[in-house]
């Protein structure tokens, strides 16, 4: 049985190939994103998914911290990042990192509202969110609360909020012209993403794992 780096070895190889025709290129595909996509489900995705891009075994079972519920949302969220890439030594770097990224910063959200609510047994206050911090969403607010912390996890909320930056800036690439109100869309730099994910994505889950084995 292909495993799941092979299998994403395979589908760049073919979307990469000048030999096929584009419609032999999207079935072929599909049958493999099938493929990747019945290992994820008979598998903990979620163990899968940290453990690639970490590197090694990890040391903590998370299974056995988070609700069901949480642990299985999220899996959902590990098993659409595997399917955009089997491997994350080969996050790629055009549009698809956008997704990959929007899910990756899901996947981890479990475990970042539950060490502030049930480790620390604190809360986002609303209150302390506003003035320059008023249009901060949901999302910014777990990450800033994160930064509130001592070190190290004050640097995992920094990286996460520049990741957060980063998610939001694909998301909104519309430029508008002051004076004629043109609208301009524009492709964010995806190698410098790609670069930037790469870097700081292990760092966080290398130290969220730190922390929860203290």
């Amino acid at each position: 049985m292909m495993n799941l780096e092979n299998l994403n070895y395979l589908k760049e190889t073919i979307e990469s190939g000048g030999s096929l025709s584009q419609k032999m290129k999207s079935l072929v595909t599909d049958l493999v994103d099938e493929k990747i996509n019945h290992i994820s489900d008979s598998t903990d995705s979620f163990v899968i998914f940290y453990e690639d891009v970490i590197q090694r075994q990890l040391a903590v079972i998370f299974k056995e911290i988070l609700s069901e519920a949480d642990y299985a949302n999220s899996s959902e969220h590990a098993k659409v990042c595997l399917s955009i890439c089997g491997t994350f030594k080969d996050l790629p770097k055009n549009a698809k990192v956008g997704a990959w990224l929007s899910d990756a910063l899901k996947f981890v959200d479990y475990l970042i509202l539950h060490y502030i609510q049930e480790v620390k047994k604190d809360i986002i206050n609303p209150d302390d969110y506003t003035g320059e911090k008023s249009n901060f969403g949901e999302e910014r607010r777990r990450y800033d609360k994160f930064k509130s912390y001592e070190r190290p996890i004050s640097d995992a909320g920094a990286w996460l909020e520049h990741l957060y930056t980063i998610r939001s800036r694909i998301q909104h690439n519309t430029t508008v012209n002051k004076k004629s109100g043109k609208h301009t869309l524009k492709l964010p730099q995806y190698n410098q993403i790609q670069k930037t994910i790469s870097s700081k994505y292990p760092k966080i889950l290398n130290l969220i794992e730190h922390i929860y084995k203290e």
